[in-house]
């Protein structure tokens, strides 16, 4: 694990990818409980996750992941491809219709280390949304309609998807196309530049709880066969369930 890479000294998991989950884009999709948080709302998440898109030139703009009680009250993260080639969306409203947009984030459709940061203290609309991809943070960057939120509530972080929005948006339903792996989220959690570069680690991952201590939730997507469960390692017993999955084919595949 690249002795002395990381920024702290704790002792370190194993690590391995395993598998990863297999999105149809048809009509699959992964969901859970909502996102906790520890008071009435919070001002900082943090998600780490690996993707492998089937196509980063999609106009479909399909989902990663989101949480929603309606269309200005949601926090997510979407594949822009009717914005450009690789542009990629993150939502953080409550009660507003803002969006930061990243361009040309995804510049391939192998596999890519992706991590996002709202931190909502930030005086800048624009600068409470900062994005890694494979460790190097996307500085090109647009807010629409204010930008991020100061703060997100309770509602904002209800109807956990993995795969394509909540039905609660009203937006039409599209779903995500490629592969999955090792989605983490910390709420009440701001990370940094740092973790981004230790969680990608060359290219060869790292146990997101060894870098980032205690997520709310996470799903390592390391099933097999016809699992049809995400199982939650944070330990919180947040599993996910997988809907819309169908043998054969496989849908866990080796990453």
């Amino acid at each position: 694990m690249f002795g002395g890479f990381f920024a702290n000294t704790q002792s370190r998991s194993s690590f391995s990818f395993g598998n990863a989950l297999d999105f149809d884009g048809s009509n699959d999709k992964v969901t859970a409980n909502d996102l906790s948080i520890a008071g009435a709302s919070t001002t900082g998440i943090t998600v780490s996750v690996w993707l492998k898109p089937d196509t980063i030139t999609s106009t479909d703009n399909p989902i990663i992941f989101a949480t929603a009680s309606a269309s200005n009250n949601l926090f997510g993260m979407q594949i822009r491809g009717s914005s450009g080639n690789g542009y990629m969306r993150v939502f953080a409203r409550n009660g507003a219709n803002s969006v930061i947009e990243f361009s040309n984030a995804l510049t391939s459709t192998n596999w890519s280390h992706v991590f996002i940061v709202y931190d909502g203290t930030q005086t800048t609309t624009v600068e409470r949304i900062k994005m890694w991809v494979n460790g190097v943070e996307i500085t090109n960057k647009s807010g629409f309609n204010g930008g991020a939120a100061a703060s997100l509530d309770t509602s904002d972080l209800s109807n956990f998807n993995i795969g394509v929005w909540p039905t609660q948006t009203g937006f039409p339903l599209v779903y995500y196309l490629g592969l999955m792996d090792e989605l983490a989220i910390w709420t009440d959690h701001v990370g940094t530049a740092t973790d981004a570069l230790n969680l990608y680690n060359s290219g060869n991952g790292a146990l997101a709880s060894d870098v980032i201590a205690s997520p709310e939730r996470y799903y390592r997507l390391d099933g097999s066969g016809a699992d049809t469960t995400a199982i939650d390692s944070s330990g919180n017993g947040n599993t996910g369930t997988l809907n819309g999955f169908t043998l054969p084919p496989d849908y866990w595949v080796t990453h």
